[in-house]
């Protein structure tokens, strides 16, 4: 599994995200990027399973880049790592396009693996689904020919 790290590192995740990791075979070395920019180049250029969104700052304008990440890379899901003092703004976050978040002072061991390999299967089961069918849904997400897929 190829996961890409983006946010602020404040309170060391990177660190608590490889320990998690640490002791698995289902990624290899995480991947951080240091800023949006950066993180959308290397999406447009390396594949990856899934995205760990860390959130340290309020200010951090988190929905617009939640929603300019997705826009580089729709089907690859994102998980928001936040703290408890910042609860809100990952359950904000879902609104603009993140998939799921994990307060990492509550998590408990193993939960973010468990987590980003639900995220991972569904995403798998959801693209084997269509090209099976051979029929696939419109890029804007909406079902412009209901009937066509389920």
């Amino acid at each position: 599994m190829k996961i890409l790290i983006f946010g602020d590192d404040k309170n060391n995740y990177y660190q608590w995200i490889k320990e998690q990791f640490a002791n698995t075979t289902y990624c290899s070395l995480p991947v951080k990027a240091s800023d949006l920019a950066e993180a959308q180049m290397m999406l447009r250029s390396i594949y990856f399973d899934a995205i760990i969104y860390c959130i340290n700052d309020v200010t951090d304008k988190t929905n617009e880049k939640v929603a300019e990440l997705k826009s580089v890379a729709r089907k690859t899901p994102v998980v928001m790592l936040t703290g408890v003092s910042h609860f809100p703004i990952a359950v904000d976050a879902l609104k603009a396009g993140a998939d799921t978040y994990v307060v990492k002072e509550m998590a408990s061991a193993g939960l973010l693996i468990n987590c980003l390999n639900a995220l991972v299967s569904k995403k798998f089961d959801y693209l084997n689904r269509f090209s099976t069918t051979g029929v696939f849904p419109p890029a804007n997400g909406k079902n412009n020919n209901p009937g066509t897929y389920a």
